[in-house]
């Protein structure tokens, strides 16, 4: 889905300078919202290489995976970026700027990403993402004072809908 919004995104949506995705089950406040973007996102020309969200670290999961599936998936990234944390933006809400939202859909289109993906929404966008030729720029949503959103526990019986600070 999230490979198909951005397609869409990049080939309809003309003068934007960022694309963003965020979860049915996540409520923005669009004040908190504009004063982020207006204090961390730079418009064009300035708006390269820049990926927005909760950062996760992923390892912690690729304990599961054997080495020489580990060496294969995350050859790009050693390659690139050395033997360091692999992160990625959280599904929750991301935002790319459209360099990177380019990067994503012309992995997508080729199918180079088959190599890497690992089914997990998220992690896939933002692990396209880095194959961009553009220096990155990880801009880090993880103070409930950035945070322009709520996204509520699932699956969780006898617990509110929503969470709310506003």
């Amino acid at each position: 889905k999230s490979q198909t919004w951005f397609y869409c995104a990049l080939t309809v949506l003309e003068h934007f300078d960022y694309v963003g995705k965020c979860d049915s089950d996540s409520v923005l406040d669009l004040i908190k919202y504009f004063d982020f973007a207006s204090r961390h996102l730079p418009p064009a020309p300035y708006n390269e290489g820049i990926i927005v969200g909760k950062p996760v670290n992923k390892q912690w999961w690729q304990m599961a995976q054997s080495q020489s599936e580990r060496r294969k998936k995350e050859g790009f990234l050693v390659a690139r970026y050395g033997d360091i944390l692999h992160l990625y933006a959280a599904g929750q809400l991301y935002i790319l700027s459209v360099d990177l939202v380019a990067t994503v859909v012309r992995e997508a289109v080729t199918g180079r990403h088959q190599n890497y993906i690992e089914n997990i929404e998220d992690h896939d966008i933002s692990t396209m993402a880095f194959h961009s030729n553009a220096s990155m720029h990880f801009v880090f949503i993880s103070k409930s004072d950035m945070q322009f959103w709520q996204h509520p526990v699932k699956n969780k019986p006898n617990r509110p809908r929503f969470r709310s600070n506003w």
